[in-house]
């Protein structure tokens, strides 16, 4: 339980900085905060965080393994929330790089939220501790996806790091190219 709360602390921590930094019009946080994230202005759209239900935190922690990486689920947003999460049943081959989801069993869950009115929003997978950006196998399937479904809008893509740390990408296709954006998920009851 004490890696969970330490993991709620770092999120809000990061997300206060980000409030502050937006509300003095900075380009990128000071020195000591932009470790944590700097902010992106230019060819930027206005999303500087994404809510997410404490209880979908909750979920992704206990069930996507910080080892091996590459495993992962869903996302579901309702009422500009990220409200659901339905973990992957694929299973990882260890000497694989990428993460492979499960198509056919992801897409039935996708139509049951259908029925409760949650509409599909991202995809998180876990990487290892030194890969905290998207990779290119990532942006390959994201590439895809805004192929295959031209009316999508913004999704997300977080990184569960390590089983502890949570790198949120949004993304968003604008004049004919995929935008990534590194934000901050704020974390709600």
């Amino acid at each position: 339980m004490d890696d969970m709360d330490s993991f709620f602390k770092r999120v809000d921590q990061v997300y206060d900085i980000l409030k502050m930094a937006k509300e003095r019009k900075m380009k990128t946080a000071t020195e000591d905060e932009e470790s944590l994230f700097a902010i992106e202005e230019e060819n930027s759209y206005d999303i500087p965080f994404v809510k997410v239900k404490r209880a979908v935190c909750e979920s992704i922690f206990f069930n996507v393994p910080p080892a091996p990486p590459e495993s992962g689920g869903i996302l579901g947003i309702k009422n500009g929330v990220i409200c659901a999460f339905v973990p992957d049943n694929s299973k990882q081959e260890s000497e694989r790089a990428t993460y492979s989801p499960n198509i056919q069993f992801l897409n039935k869950c996708i139509e049951k939220w259908t029925d409760e009115g949650i509409e599909f929003c991202g995809i998180i997978h876990s990487h290892p501790s030194k890969q905290t950006t998207l990779s290119a196998a990532d942006m390959e399937y994201i590439e895809e996806m805004y192929l295959n479904n031209p009316s999508l809008g913004i999704t997300y893509f977080p990184l569960f790091i390590d089983g502890r740390d949570m790198i949120v990408y949004s993304v968003k296709k604008r004049n004919g190219q995929i935008c990534t954006r590194r934000i901050q998920p704020k974390i709600v009851d």
